[in-house]
């Protein structure tokens, strides 16, 4: 009893929080945890990360996909924490860390890294300079890849105001059509940006943004040659105009992917028409291995009456009446193949006197 009464005094666990529980494992977890043996690395070449790139998050997965097979991506986290001086782990991250951020700094634009030295502690010959000295002292210096990520980040998003509007501008100006799919897209991205550059207070006006995206897109909009005619009567454009024009052209690269995707799968659909199906080509052959076959003669004539002029099906002999040639298949002693169709024209459940292709009055193909 006194057991069951202490159990029962038992404070009840506090409810699982999976955010909670996944937090305190990634704090206990430092960038050491499952680093691989101190070796050679062969790490991928990736694309060069510019100061006006436009797709950062596109570069930050690129090099995240090539880390994580080797088991180096933790090292790109700053909100893990390091391993100190002297604990266990701590060569073999230092080795890893600096190692990394080399690679990655190998591919930076030469302009980013210029704008990153400062801020990095370095000078115009970079991480060289570090490796020449022989000072012990000089290891705290080391670039060590968490760091350079997070300065990397900073610089696309704002880190130093005076910087990010330069970069903002020039980004604004390196948006070209073709690093797009659609127009679209294209006028997204560049209404995007304009709406950056606004806040900056450093945006053309809109009849000069809207000469840019004109000088991009040519002669690819039709319905840019109508807006060009009314900006030439006005002069000028606001900015809910600008707004009106750029609608217009992404709604006109709608229609046209729309359409030019329905007419893909209408020619899909009329080429799997042209193709004469097994059953069709079955059911015409069965016929006339099964109809009496015709002389030499009789396929002679018939040759010679599809060589000229227009070919008909089961055509008369040539020289033959048409008409008496009707009449004489009406009459024939076979009305009806073995399948039960008519025996002339091969479908249809019917016998040739009553065949409409034979008609007296109407003799057709």
């Amino acid at each position: 009893m006194a057991g069951s009464d202490t159990q029962d005094a038992r404070p009840p666990p506090p409810p699982l929080d999976n955010t909670i529980k996944l937090t305190e494992r990634r704090k206990k977890q430092s960038q050491d945890v499952g680093l691989p043996a101190i070796g050679p690395v062969t790490l991928t070449k990736i694309s060069v990360l510019e100061e006006t790139s436009t797709n950062v998050e596109d570069w930050h997965n690129e090099v995240y996909c090539i880390l994580r097979p080797l088991r180096l991506h933790k090292l790109l986290d700053h909100k893990r924490p390091r391993p100190k001086k002297g604990d266990k782990g701590y060569e073999q991250w230092s080795y890893w860390s600096t190692t990394v951020s080399g690679w990655i700094f190998t591919h930076l634009h030469s302009n980013l890294k210029d704008l990153l030295r400062p801020t990095l502690g370095i000078g115009t010959h970079g991480y060289a300079e570090l490796s020449d000295s022989e000072d012990e002292e000089d290891e705290e210096h080391d670039i060590y890849a968490d760091v350079l990520i997070k300065e990397i980040t900073r610089a696309f998003r704002g880190g130093n105001l005076i910087n990010q509007t330069i970069l903002d501008g020039k980004r604004f100006l390196h948006l070209k059509r073709n690093s797009f799919g659609t127009v679209k897209d294209y006028i997204t991205a560049f209404r995007r940006h304009l709406a950056i550059l606004e806040k900056r207070k450093i945006a053309p006006p809109p009849l000069r943004a809207f000469i840019h995206i004109i000088d991009q897109l040519g002669n690819e909009s039709p319905k840019l040659n109508f807006i060009i005619k009314q900006i030439s009567r006005k002069q000028t454009i606001t900015r809910d105009e600008f707004d009106e024009f750029c609608k217009d052209l992404q709604v006109e690269s709608d229609t046209r992917e729309s359409g030019e995707a329905a007419a893909t799968r209408g020619s899909r659909n009329n080429n799997k028409k042209k193709r004469p199906s097994t059953t069709a080509k079955q059911e015409d052959d069965k016929p006339q291995s099964q109809t009496p076959r015709a002389s030499e003669d009789d396929h002679k004539k018939q040759s010679d009456n599809n060589s000229s002029g227009k070919k008909f099906r089961r055509a008369p002999p040539k020289g033959k009446d048409i008409h008496q040639y009707a009449k004489e298949k009406r009459e024939a002693e076979k009305q009806v193949d073995d399948n039960g169709n008519c025996s002339f024209y091969r479908l249809g459940p019917h016998n040739t006197k009553n065949c409409y292709h034979l008609a007296d009055n109407i003799v057709r193909d």
